[in-house]
């Protein structure tokens, strides 16, 4: 042991030593040419960041918080300069306009690019299509629906991963005033049938490995009628369309009939598009999507989203985010769902920008290959990838590059964070460590946006680069708040978004939730032109205001922080309320945990969980342990699953981040069970956006949820 520790000495000698004549002759050099069109973060004593939101009005109501704006929210005809077509002196106001501004601003620019496949099997580099060419295709394609008797108003959905026709049929849509209908690939038989069918759908554009779950939900879609397949139909797959009375065509022949037969383009006017007013109750009179939601208590409710709610988003987001990091020149990997509003929204922001976008090749396994292909200038996720890739970082360094590599590490993700919260840039330790974080996504990431949850300020810092974090929901059009690109602060949501407005209500029976008292706490309630009207064949609306149905806290500084969903906060026995979706963030910084479900029965004093860990932390550990193992991946990882010293190790490591988090002795959980089944939405224990689905959860795993009770003292 001694000789080891002698050796990491000498080398950490060694490299002090170097790197101090580094530091003083050649890092000055890197450094800056590293910095260029890099966003600095700005001194956490800006007063722009101390005040990032004020009151506007008072209380409407007893039990109401004052309603607040962002410091920087600005009257419409502002906020929407970013959209203006000068040419044309008029906002855009539709989706087929902001497309079509792009392609008269950014015509030869790259827009969408694929990587096909090389001979060998492999993937290429990105083959790109213009804005022109991208914008044309998506006239021919909307000509060809017309010409298969698609209406105005005509649901068309779309059930496929990200690609180049999902987007040409989006565009396409939008030109011909027709509204999408999006379907996560993800989806099985019965939950594509209750959309379809709850939807009308007379048209669906699928791809091939979506095309089986698609024809086997058919026979409960009495209106379905035509399917369009991205790829060429097979015979088998036209035989088998034919038997249940479908009619099934090929993209590129929807294309070219509508090349060879124009049609003219039949955008929404402004008589369909929704009023302004903040506190407006009419619905429009056409939409621009149907989002269905997750679902994850009971079937998905199908939001109404207007061209205006798209369009507020966007100005939004371009005078918050976008400007800084979206131009000609710079590229975004499409990857998200598009499917959910949130990456659709996004991609609006980058043509209106006229920024290209890549397609992942459609398995998140090679990602990473993507990005540095792509070399995109900005990321966007949720807490679940970037914990995933620290995950990685943290769990291969000290095994792979010893005592000293990981101590480096260490100190270069604390001078990141003095970095962040001072503003004074570090490049010494981001030259010798950080940067290998940022080359893994492409070198060339300058900002990273995280919507969900807040990051954990490690993972924040790891990456050496500004993180933006929001919040949103389908309903907001997937923005209600955000941070600011040279805001150094973390553990929050950021600041309302220049599109809205938001109070806090108090929620019943739960009296420490004070929305006006001294730390303002509540049910977070959202308004302005970016709020969905309401919900399709549903006759509750949001008259103005919606309700979130999550528990939020004003900051010091004008930023909200997310506390809990309401329906998520119970009571143990003793009385003490449980914000569970905290605890399952908290714990998910174990090293053993790559998903955690937290149970609390109200009946019980104590919480119980049920972990899928993650195998390159459990293996290694059994090996230390010396639990016999075959050396068959698959084989161990249901052994040491199932081993009772493997569930009490995770126990004790969740009790270590418990403590670690200042979690109080009831949010501590008091036994573990180890699946060696992922959550996924296949097997309907999380939703297409990866949201436990506690009822589903509870029923699967109730026998072991009994077992761990009844292991408990009483």
């Amino acid at each position: 042991m001694s000789i080891f520790f002698d050796y990491d000495v000498t080398l950490a000698f060694a490299i002090i030593t170097v790197t101090s004549a580094l530091f003083f002759v050649v890092l000055p050099f890197l450094a800056r040419d590293q910095q260029r069109g890099r966003i600095k973060p700005g001194p956490r004593k800006n007063t722009k960041f101390s005040h990032q939101s004020y009151d506007v009005a008072p209380p409407e109501a007893l039990g109401e918080g004052p309603i607040r704006r962002a410091s920087d929210l600005k009257p419409d005809e502002e906020l929407y300069d970013s959209l203006k077509d000068t040419e044309n002196n008029l906002v855009v106001a539709t989706l087929c306009q902001n497309f079509a501004r792009s392609e008269r601003l950014f015509g030869n620019c790259r827009c969408l690019g694929t990587r096909r496949f090389e001979n060998d099997g492999t993937r290429g580099p990105y083959e790109f299509r213009t804005y022109k060419e991208i914008a044309a295709l998506a006239r021919y394609f909307g000509s060809g629906l017309k010409n298969l008797g698609a209406k105005r108003g005509e649901h068309i959905g779309i059930y496929s991963k990200n690609r180049e026709e999902w987007v040409i049929a989006d565009q396409a849509c939008s030109a011909y005033s027709l509204t999408i209908i999006a379907l996560y690939d993800t989806l099985g038989e019965n939950a594509v049938a209750y959309i379809a069918s709850h939807a009308s759908t007379r048209f669906v554009v699928v791809s091939r490995e979506s095309l089986r779950p698609l024809m086997g939900a058919a026979p409960d879609c009495p209106e379905l009628k035509t399917v369009i397949l991205m790829e060429e139909p097979t015979d088998e797959e036209r035989l088998a369309a034919e038997a249940i009375n479908l009619r099934l065509l090929w993209f590129q022949d929807v294309v070219q009939d509508g090349k060879s037969r124009p049609v003219t383009i039949d955008p929404p006017t402004p008589d369909d598009l929704y009023s302004n007013s903040y506190t407006t109750n009419m619905w429009p009179r056409l939409y621009c999507s149907i989002m269905y939601t997750s679902g994850t208590t009971g079937d998905p409710k199908g939001v109404l989203l207007t061209h205006r709610n798209v369009m507020a988003m966007m100005a939004a987001v371009n005078q918050r985010v976008a400007k800084s990091v979206a131009t000609p020149e710079d590229a975004y990997l499409s990857y998200l769902p598009l499917a959910h509003i949130f990456e659709r929204a996004i991609m609006q922001c980058a043509f209106s920008r006229g920024t290209r976008v890549g397609f992942y090749q459609g398995s998140v396994l090679h990602i990473i290959d993507d990005v540095q292909e792509l070399k995109p200038s900005f990321f966007v996720g949720v807490p679940r990838v970037y914990d995933k890739i620290y995950g990685k970082i943290v769990n291969l360094l000290p095994q792979q590059q010893g005592k000293v590599r990981w101590w480096l590490f260490r100190r270069a993700v604390a001078s990141m964070e003095k970095t962040l919260r001072t503003g004074k840039e570090s490049d010494l330790w981001k030259w010798l460590v950080l940067n290998k974080a940022r080359k893994r996504l492409g070198g060339n990431v300058r900002a990273m946006l995280s919507g969900g949850a807040p990051l954990t300020p490690v993972v924040h810092n790891v990456f050496g680069c500004t993180i933006v974090q929001g919040y949103g929901l389908t309903e907001t059009c997937a923005g209600a708040t955000a941070g600011y690109l040279e805001d150094p602060s973390f553990g929050h949501v950021g600041a309302p978004m220049p599109c809205c407005e938001i109070k806090l209500v108090a929620v019943d029976d739960m009296p420490e939730y004070d929305p006006n008292g001294e730390t303002p706490c509540g049910e977070v309630v959202i308004r302005g032109p970016n709020v969905s009207p309401g919900y399709y064949r549903d006759t509750e609306k949001t008259n103005g205001w919606f309700f979130t149905g999550d528990i939020g806290r004003w900051n010091p500084d004008g930023t909200l922080s997310i506390i809990d969903r309401k329906k998520n906060i119970f009571k143990l026995s003793h009385g003490e309320y449980i914000a569970v979706e905290k605890l399952e963030g908290a714990f998910t910084k174990s090293k053993f945990v790559s998903q955690i479900w937290v149970y609390g029965d109200s009946n019980k004093a104590h919480l119980v969980a049920v972990v899928y860990p993650d195998p390159d932390a459990l293996l290694p550990w059994a090996q230390s342990q010396n639990i016999p193992l075959t050396g068959n991946r698959a084989t161990d990882f249901l052994t040491v699953c199932s081993d009772e010293r493997a569930a009490n190790a995770v126990a004790q490591d969740l009790r270590q981040v418990a403590k670690a988090t200042k979690l109080r002795g009831f949010e501590v959980v008091e036994r573990v069970y180890l699946t060696p089944e992922e959550f996924t939405p296949a097997n309907d224990l999380v939703t297409p956006t990866f949201k436990l689905k506690r009822p589903q959860l509870k029923k699967h795993f109730n026998h072991q949820i009994e077992s761990m009770y009844a292991s408990i003292p009483a």
